[in-house]
């Protein structure tokens, strides 16, 4: 039985002060509200991968890998193209941050035109993700509930 090749994805939940960062794509309204995250470079360690792609897409310079949440498997649903592991880290924002602010990705994982993105912090409590980028929200949100639990 042949394997099937999956695109290597990091994915980040960034945390700051009980919110998560989210952002919306104002051209491409159907792309509903995602988390930073991208294509793993040839050669790239995981972590190393989350922490630029959150850098590229956010433009926050303060983060911080808390830790590695898990991976999935995920078949686009829209998209053509291989499926991707999505491999989810935790980062927290150590610095100071706008409670919304505009950044454009200069060099998208698609290699087309400077995309723009419209960031916010939505209460973790009940943010909502499209393209099951979900996955280990929930786990994110009991480790962060628990007594002895960091930023």
């Amino acid at each position: 039985m042949r394997r099937r090749k999956l695109v290597a994805k990091a994915l980040t939940y960034i945390t700051h002060e009980g919110s998560l960062l989210v952002f919306r794509q104002p051209d491409f309204p159907g792309a509903g509200v995602q988390v930073p995250g991208g294509s793993v470079e040839a050669g790239e360690a995981l972590e190393a991968a989350a922490l630029r792609e959150a850098r590229e897409e956010t433009g926050l310079t303060e983060l911080v890998v808390q830790s590695y949440l898990g991976s999935v498997e995920y078949e686009l649903k829209v998209d053509v193209g291989p499926p991707h592991l999505r491999h989810f880290f935790h980062l927290v924002n150590v610095g100071p941050a706008p409670a919304r602010w505009q950044h454009t990705e200069l060099s998208p994982s698609t290699g087309g035109p400077p995309v723009r993105l419209e960031l916010s912090w939505e209460p973790l409590s009940t943010v909502r993700l499209d393209w099951e980028q979900d996955h280990y929200l929930e786990d994110l949100k009991q480790r962060l509930a628990r007594p002895s639990a960091k930023p």
